[in-house]
């Protein structure tokens, strides 16, 4: 049998604590039980039911019993010899010598896990927060991984008002539409793991107005609306949802496309385009030419400009039903022309011809 603590845990680092001075708070404990039971799991134990490693040193024996149904013996230490009974036979000492081997291989694989635990935890928490398990002589040398957890659980999990506020208000935060949609879904998942009291139609109804404020599913919000309230679970949102953003990412990879495609065209065909294009125009290489500078930005109101802080999402003057989520490469069947400025030229100011020829006739006829 051969048991040793693995050079890589699935967490060799954990997560620095999102809060200063690294002073933990429930929402920093959530994640940092959740990356020290999962570095204890993959440490293979032969105790309990064999199957979960070592969560033994990071959870309670009432929630390990919970876990697997069976206790996990705590690993005693065999003695420095195995003991033989006076005129055991040699097959008698075999068998001692091989439990006794196994069995110190076990209570040392236990105790370097342990150690190896604290020292991440005490990583990521400064030794002050851990009060008297701070021993001035021998440090955290007497004190377990566990007794570490349930001193912080106790002294700094407990939720705020404060707390359970900034977890609503992070909950209804917008959604950045340029990341994948699982990246909402997880961060609502988050937050409700956080504070469960959240009411299971609260979650619902936040996760669908942050996705109604993205106005990039206007349709398939107006269906989800009408589905029967029994039917508006975070199940059947996410599954609707996902395959509104899968078919508006396809239809963004396509007009993606088209755009290209188009803009490749027009580019052969007018290698010289006028440097400066009509007011309201298309001119696709010049606009090719401007987006490989950074200069052309779109707005779904007003079309394509120059205007670098004149977009879809910072207009001040949008139209009715205006889209805040379209841009240069989907502009969502919004204002397709160009603003361009045009340069100011001096022009003289002549009369019309008829008059000129009126004029020339009666120089003539006189």
């Amino acid at each position: 049998m051969l048991l040793s603590v693995p050079v890589e845990m699935p967490h060799p680092e954990l997560t620095a604590l999102d809060t200063h001075p690294d002073r933990p708070n429930h929402g920093s404990l959530i994640q940092l039980h959740k990356e020290i039971d999962a570095n204890a799991s993959s440490i293979h134990s032969p105790g309990g039911d064999g199957l979960h490693g070592h969560p033994h040193l990071t959870i309670s024996p009432a929630a390990y019993l919970l876990l697997t149904g069976v206790a996990h013996p705590v690993p005693q230490y065999p003695g420095a010899h195995p003991q033989h009974a006076l005129g055991a036979t040699a097959a008698v000492i075999t068998e001692n010598n091989r439990i006794h081997a196994a069995n110190t291989l076990i209570f040392q694989t236990n105790n370097k896990t342990d150690n190896k635990l604290k020292q991440l935890i005490l990583q990521v928490v400064q030794p002050m927060y851990f009060g008297p398990h701070d021993d001035p002589t021998h440090g955290f040398s007497n004190c377990t991984t566990l007794q570490l957890l349930d001193h912080l659980d106790t002294n700094y999990g407990t939720k705020s008002p404060d707390d359970l506020q900034r977890n609503d208000e992070r909950m209804a935060n917008p959604w950045d539409f340029s990341q994948p949609i699982e990246t909402l879904w997880r961060r609502q998942e988050l937050c409700m793991q956080y504070d469960r009291s959240i009411p299971a139609n609260k979650a619902v109804r936040t996760t669908s107005q942050v996705l109604e404020q993205t106005e990039l599913f206007q349709e398939d919000m107006k269906a989800w609306k009408r589905r029967p309230i029994a039917e508006q679970t975070m199940a059947n949102l996410q599954s609707d949802f996902n395959l509104a953003n899968t078919e508006r990412l396809r239809l963004t990879t396509t007009a993606n496309a088209g755009y290209h495609a188009a803009n490749r065209a027009a580019t052969e065909q007018a290698p010289n385009p006028p440097a400066h294009p009509p007011r309201g125009g298309r001119a696709p290489a010049d606009v090719a030419r401007a987006l490989e500078q950074g200069e052309l930005t779109y707005c779904w109101t007003h079309g394509a400009s120059r205007g670098h802080n004149h977009t879809s999402a910072t207009c001040t003057r949008p139209a009715d039903n205006h889209n805040r989520a379209a841009d240069l490469f989907n502009i969502m069947g919004g204002n397709p022309n160009i603003q361009s400025p045009v340069p100011r030229i001096h022009v003289p100011i002549q009369r019309n011809q008829g008059q000129r020829r009126r004029n020339h006739g009666g120089a003539a006829n006189g």
